[in-house]
Formats: C-alpha cells, structure tokens, sequence
C-alpha cells in the first residue's frame, strides 16, 4: 500500500512540475496601415507599351519591433499582398504578391489583368488597389488607404 502511495505522490510531483510555463513570450508589434502611391492616375495602355514599366505602386513599411532584443525579425514578416479590384468595396479582389515596397506593371502585366477583371478594350475604367498587411496567417489585416488609376486597355488578338 505504501508503494502505491509513493508512486501516486511521485506522479503528482511530475505532473505539478511539467506544468511550468517553460520560455519567454515573445511578440512583435509596430504594424501599421501602410500609406499606399502611385506614380499614375491615368494609364492608356496600346500595344507599343506592352514590355515597358506603365505604372508603379509603393508603400511605406511599419517600424516592427520585437520584444526580445537578441532576436530578429525575419524578412518574411509582416505578410505584405497587394489587392487590386474592379469594385471599390475589394469583392473579387486579386491578390499579387510583391517581392518589398515596390511593384511595377509592364503594359502587358496591367492589360491582362483588367482584363481578367472584365474591362472593355478601349474604355478607361478605374482600378482599385490597396495592400493588406499582417504579422501572419492567423493576425488581423491591416489595410492600406485604397487608390484608383484610370486603366484604358487594349484588346488582344490571338490567331492560331
């Protein structure tokens, strides 16, 4: 009986004592909206400019901070997805993923994606961007302030 006793005491010793909170919480904070730029607000598109730089967006990059000063943020954070949109309100948006603050759209990257968005050749329609950024997957977004650029595309032929 004393064995038994001995052992359910042992087990509740190591039981009590693998609970401890073993590690230090360690977070990172300081994201903010970004402020989102264009370098166009009008954008006529023709096939001449197909392979060259027709519009660029940047955006400015929250000062991260960790709580552990030893540690590093990795360059993956935060999650940085530029949405561009038919419609103001983002529904159906499409998601790019840029490679920094910057991207640039060649005449055709741009055409193919108002297309995509069901813009009619030879009419000027706006474009909604905007970035949405987070710490990860799992966090809430943050969401740039939303800018519009004026898209004339052209129509594309496509012979066999």
């Amino acid at each position: 009986m004393k064995t038994k006793i001995a052992t359910l005491i042992i087990c509740s010793l190591a039981f009590i004592l693998s609970c401890e909170k073993d590690g230090n919480l360690i977070s990172v904070s300081g994201l903010d909206a970004s402020e989102l730029m264009s370098s166009e607000s009008n954008v006529v598109l023709t096939k001449e400019t197909s392979s060259s730089n027709v519009l660029a967006l940047t955006w400015s990059k929250s000062d991260l901070t960790i709580s552990d000063p030893s540690m590093k943020i990795p360059g993956s954070v935060p999650l940085e997805i530029l949405e561009a949109s038919a419609a103001n309100n983002f529904e159906n948006a499409t998601e790019i993923t840029p490679q920094g603050n910057t991207y640039a759209f060649t005449g055709v990257s741009l055409n193919t994606l108002a297309k995509n968005l069901g813009f009619a050749a030879g009419e000027s329609t706006p474009l909604y961007f905007r970035v949405r950024s987070a710490l990860g997957s799992n966090t809430e977004p943050f969401y740039s302030n939303v800018i519009s650029v004026n898209v004339t595309c052209f129509s594309i032929d496509m012979f066999l």
